[in-house]
């Protein structure tokens, strides 16, 4: 079973994911979103 998980902000990605691999894909969502707020808050 695989899905998609789709960024509604600013930044709009795109992660597929299943699984087996859903924590790992939830970091990477993580680590982006965090970089991201950095990024705008300069």
């Amino acid at each position: 079973m695989s899905f998609t998980l789709i960024d509604l902000g600013s930044e709009n990605f795109e992660f597929s994911a299943n699984v087996w691999n859903w924590k790992a894909a939830l970091e990477v969502i993580k680590a982006s979103t965090s970089s991201a707020k950095e990024r705008s808050a300069r």
